[in-house]
């Protein structure tokens, strides 16, 4: 049983006692169809902006350590002034010369340490906060967040699951703390008396498009309906911000390849220039 997540032991269990086994694993499969097409979309979307920036830090990093120390020995050699983008290409060599190899074990250090922090709880509510503020990828992740919830409550709901057992165990889905813990906070207002909508609002980490939904398939009793309805806007609201952010980041990542790599080749002709002219009018 280990070999399966908890929410999917917890999920079987309340199926097994309501007695719509068959339905629960349905819906759960397409769960995790659904879960598993959200990541492959946002994957998908970053990988080229990702390997685009990859192949732009190589370059730069094999221009500083083999290629311009070669041009600044020249440079030195003839003893001449030399431009001020030239000066300034050269401080940044000798900088990632001097200290590239620190910076980058330093980055590894703190990478390996923070991934070993987070796998074992240690600091993990910090680091889930600071990903749902990211820019670009913060917003996502609430939205991947907030359709995995209407997903999963409304499959558990159209299963017969009590909503207070619905909540306990969409909650155990999560990855995140901040809406982890926004869901037990709001199924302990569920215990209380206090509705759904009414707990999740309070919460203050859901949209207001989903509580209205909620709010109104509870006072209408389709609340199975509208969880439906609100997962699957989300779904579409999540596909559309990927291409929004892909159509963004695409551009944005070719323009500073190509703002680098440009003044590099200012740099370097503006000080052959230089020389040219020096040596003319000698």
């Amino acid at each position: 049983p280990r070999d399966f997540p908890l929410y999917y032991r917890r999920i079987l269990a309340s199926a097994e006692l309501t007695g719509r086994l068959d339905q629960v694993l349905d819906s759960l499969g397409d769960y995790v169809e659904q879960d598993l097409e959200a990541r492959r979309k946002i994957t998908s979307a970053l990988t080229y902006p990702a390997v685009v920036m990859a192949m732009a830090v190589l370059t730069v990093l094999i221009l500083s350590v083999a290629v311009l120390p070669q041009f600044e020995k020249f440079f030195q050699s003839l003893s001449i002034e030399l431009p001020l983008t030239t000066r300034i290409l050269l401080a940044i060599t000798q900088f990632i010369t001097r200290w590239g190899l620190l910076l980058m074990v330093l980055t590894i250090v703190v990478g390996v340490i923070s991934w070993v922090l987070i796998r074992r709880g240690v600091g993990k509510p910090f680091f889930d906060r600071v990903r749902l503020r990211l820019p670009v990828l913060g917003p996502l992740y609430n939205l991947v967040l907030t359709e995995r919830f209407c997903r999963l409550m409304a499959s558990l709901a159209n299963a017969g699951v009590p909503l207070t057992t619905a909540m306990r165990v969409t909650s155990e889905t999560m990855n995140n703390v901040v809406f982890r813990d926004a869901l037990l906070e709001a199924q302990q207002g569920m215990v209380e008396g206090g509705g759904l909508s009414g707990p999740l609002a309070a919460t203050g980490v859901f949209p207001s498009t989903v509580v209205q939904m909620i709010r109104v398939g509870e006072a209408t009793g389709t609340l199975e309906d509208q969880m439906e309805v609100a997962a699957t806007f989300y779904e579409r609201e999540l596909d559309h911000k990927i291409k929004k952010v892909t159509t963004l980041i695409e551009p944005a990542v070719v323009l500073v390849v190509g703002l680098v790599v440009g003044f590099v080749a200012v740099a370097l002709v503006s000080a052959m220039y230089g020389i040219f002219q020096q040596g003319s009018a000698q």
